[in-house]
């Protein structure tokens, strides 16, 4: 009697390219700082951290419209992000918030310099040229052993 799995041929699943091999590294190598500060860290969450690196000081509104969320979600992920999470247990401590002087109901926020050390892990790992270069050769000694 045959079984119901089907055998993969090869080409059911292709090798990646290398320029894809190569996104995927520096993917992994970008959010490995994240999971080395969180294990189970959410993608949003990273989204979040990103979105306030990219540009400091906005609203949660302007944050939201910029991620494509509404802006309660992107508050609960701001305040996960921030000293202490919506539990009120310790946060990631990445982002924090501060009043606008021109609108005293409205939080702007900016990264924590715990969170511009991990802005500048994740750029080490991403961009391994901006390192000494005897971290590079380390480096390239660690990836070429495994």
């Amino acid at each position: 009697m045959r079984s119901n799995h089907t055998i993969r041929k090869a080409t059911d699943n292709p090798r990646r390219n290398e320029e894809q091999t190569a996104v995927i590294h520096s993917m992994l190598a970008g959010l490995d700082p994240f999971f080395r500060l969180r294990p189970t860290i959410p993608a949003r969450c990273v989204q979040a951290f990103f979105l306030v690196a990219e540009k400091e000081d906005l609203s949660i509104t302007e944050y939201a419209k910029r991620g494509g969320l509404s802006a309660t979600t992107m508050s609960r992920n701001l305040i996960d992000m921030g000293e202490r999470d919506r539990n009120h247990e310790e946060g990631a401590g990445l982002v924090e918030s501060h009043a606008n002087i021109m609108n005293r109901r409205e939080s702007l926020y900016r990264l924590t310099p715990k969170g511009r050390a991990l802005l500048a892990a994740i750029t080490r790992a991403l961009n391994p040229e901006v390192t000494s270069p005897g971290k590079r050769i380390a480096r390239m000694a660690k990836r070429e052993a495994k």
